[in-house]
């Protein structure tokens, strides 16, 4: 549960975080204000999510894999915070990119642990439903 835990701290530290701090100016955000930018991330990450979730008939990860998500996720919430502070990132669109791919690593992990869980035979099924 430590991989899900880390997880969820990043995405957390990136949507409430930091996700404010990450204003483009017109030019270099289709025309948005600062409102319209945080609006789309949180509809891509939510979006991202949602199709993560959606996959687990697909695309099943197995728990050498899982470990790879918090990683990823740390890799994304340090990069996010370096830009926070230092504003190198160009054009919205690569933020846009970046919390559509937080949502899906998101909901790849809660998906994939909750059916490993489900199917593993140490853990009593009563703590999952």
């Amino acid at each position: 549960m430590l991989p899900f835990a880390v997880v969820y701290f990043a995405e957390y530290f990136i949507n409430q975080g930091l996700l404010e701090l990450l204003v483009f100016d017109c030019g270099h955000s289709f025309g948005f204000g600062q409102h319209e930018q945080y609006r789309w991330y949180q509809v891509l990450y939510q979006f991202g999510v949602f199709i993560s979730r959606s996959s687990t008939k697909f695309i099943q990860l197995q728990s050498s894999s899982i470990l790879l998500i918090p990683i990823l996720q740390t890799i994304n919430a340090t990069f996010l915070f370096w830009d926070a502070l230092k504003q190198f990132i160009p054009h919205v669109i690569v933020v846009f990119i970046i919390v559509f791919y937080e949502g899906l690593l998101g909901g790849a992990a809660y998906v994939n642990i909750f059916r490993l869980l489900h199917k593993s035979e140490d853990y009593p099924k009563s703590l999952i439903a």
